[in-house]
C-alpha cells in the first residue's frame, strides 16, 4: 500500500484510526470515508475489511453522487 509516497506510514496510521473510531463507545461521530486515488491502489481492498467489521457500508463512487441525485438517498 502506498508504494513510493513518502507520507506512507502516515496515511496507514489514519486509516487504522478511522477503523478504531469505529469500536469506540460513546464516540459518536457522524461523518464518511472516501478513498480517492487511481486504480489498482487498495481501495477497494480497505472497503473490504471495513466492509467485514461493520454494516452499514456503501461503494457509491463521487461521479455517481454527482450525476445521480438518487445515490444520495442510499447513503442514508
Amino acid at each position: 500500500m502506498f508504494q513510493g509516497d513518502p507520507n506512507a506510514e502516515l496515511k496507514k496510521t489514519q486509516i487504522f484510526e478511522t477503523i478504531a473510531w469505529t469500536f469506540m463507545r460513546n464516540y459518536d461521530i457522524h461523518g464518511a470515508v472516501i478513498l480517492y486515488g487511481q486504480g489498482g491502489e487498495g481501495k477497494s481492498i480497505i472497503h473490504s475489511v471495513i466492509e467485514d467489521l461493520l454494516v452499514h457500508t456503501s461503494e457509491i463512487t463521487l461521479g455517481e453522487l454527482e450525476n445521480d441525485k438518487f445515490k444520495r438517498a442510499e447513503l442514508f
